[in-house]
């Protein structure tokens, strides 16, 4: 579940100062971008996560813990997205954490 500008709802976007939380909103945007990507052919997981940094370094404020694309059902992570796969990430902002997931499946010729 999403707030209306995006970010996952959670009770911990209350410790998010409003400069924190607007540098917050790279994570939906990284995800979204990455799913776009999917959905226009590109597989290659290295591909996408280098995008998904390149993306997430522009807010310097925003440290990646981690960022994975991984099989939904057994969280193995992928190397190429043939199907189900979900993108998983996880940034410092400030003092707070954030967790935050997006499907990113291949659904062949769209």
């Amino acid at each position: 579940v999403r707030d209306s500008d995006g970010l996952a709802l959670s009770s911990r976007n209350t410790r998010l100062s409003p400069s924190e939380r607007e540098a917050a909103l790279i994570v939906p945007e990284s995800l979204a971008e990455v799913a776009r990507l999917v959905a226009r052919g590109v597989r290659s997981v290295a591909t996408l996560l280098e995008a998904c940094r390149e993306l997430l370094a522009s807010r310097p404020e925003v440290q990646v813990d981690y960022l994975s694309i991984v099989d939904p059902a057994t969280l193995a992570p992928l190397e190429t997205i043939d199907g189900p796969a979900r993108a998983l990430i996880a940034v410092h902002v400030g003092g707070t954490r954030l967790i935050d997931t997006m499907d990113v499946a291949y659904h062949g010729n769209q």
